[in-house]
């Protein structure tokens, strides 16, 4: 009879009983709504054994990459190991490794770790100042084959406090609290021949330009069409992604204004046509809202549509 340790307690599952059920008959604190896979309230994270296939057929490949199971969903094949889904509570202290002006909106910084950081492009983490705990998201736009750097992109924002001493105050060497990753907006070279549709809004692009990176160095063959939303004078890196998709028959990098009605009239005019194609959206919430529907409308299936919001 298999068992399922959880939170540091062992519990013995009867033949056929799902790994919720066994869990809650046991007195277990576990999170559960629907009980049917739908509401995902009770999702986990197998870190020891084998995730049993019947508890990750409504997830993203994604999710199911990193172990994620529906446990209300699936039996035990054997002695299982699970975990709560959320960000690692592991906490890394970084230090600023380099800053670099990417235009006037925005700032590369690039910051050191002091162990092996295992993350995908694409995914974000939770940077917090040491002197008063304040905390903010940032996705990553650095690979993890660039040993201990890690690379994001600020904002420049008028009445970002964060933002002012990430951009402005932090000095080479000064340390920066991290913990992380999370998401699960990356790439997986599954399906090297889909195409896939990017979108960046704002400083969102430094998650795409990680999965595109990601994408390239796999050797996805598939069509690649980019699209950065920002305003006049803000689509930062965009001699180096013209020149990149110059060298690259298959990838088509547009610019595009920064508003939701602006995106999706850039991205219909484009490609009115996103059946079978595979999107990542990365930015504010409101844009990533509209392009989630505005892809959908187009033709990609929900389930291909990865995204990270965060900011205002």
């Amino acid at each position: 009879m298999p068992s399922i340790t959880f939170e540091g307690h062992r519990y013995p599952a009867n033949p056929g009983e799902t790994i919720l059920d066994a869990l809650l008959r046991h007195g277990a604190l576990m999170p559960s709504k629907c009980k049917t896979g739908s509401c995902r309230t009770c999702m986990v994270r197998v870190v020891a054994g084998t995730p049993p296939p019947a508890g990750q057929k409504s997830l993203k490949d994604t999710q199911a990459a990193r172990g994620f199971i529906l446990p209300c969903a699936c039996a035990p094949l054997d002695d299982i190991t699970l975990a709560h889904v959320h960000v690692a509570d592991h906490e890394v202290t970084l230090t600023v490794a380099g800053r670099h002006e990417l235009g006037p909106g925005a700032v590369r910084l690039v910051l050191r770790s002091p162990e092996p950081f295992r993350y995908r492009p694409g995914q974000y983490v939770n940077l917090v100042r040491p002197f008063d705990g304040r905390v903010r998201s940032y996705c990553l736009a650095s690979a993890p084959d660039e040993h201990d750097l890690l690379e994001i992109h600020v904002a420049r924002t008028p009445n970002g406090d964060m933002s002012r001493w990430l951009c402005d105050d932090l000095r080479e060497g000064e340390p920066v609290g991290c913990y992380g990753p999370a998401g699960d907006c990356f790439y997986l070279p599954n399906d090297i021949r889909r195409p896939l549709l990017m979108v960046g809004i704002g400083t969102g692009l430094a998650g795409i330009h990680g999965i595109l990176q990601d994408a390239l160095n796999h050797g996805h063959q598939g069509p690649i069409h980019l699209f950065h939303a920002a305003e006049p004078g803000a689509h930062y890196l965009g001699g180096e992604l013209l020149a990149l998709a110059g060298r690259l028959p298959r990838l088509t990098y547009t610019p595009c204004g920064a508003e939701p009605a602006d995106m999706a009239q850039a991205v219909k005019a484009h490609r009115p046509d996103l059946a079978g194609w595979r999107a990542y959206l990365c930015g504010a919430p409101a844009g990533v809202k509209a392009m989630q529907k505005t892809a959908f409308l187009a033709g990609a299936a929900m389930a291909d549509i990865y995204q990270v919001a965060f900011g205002g």
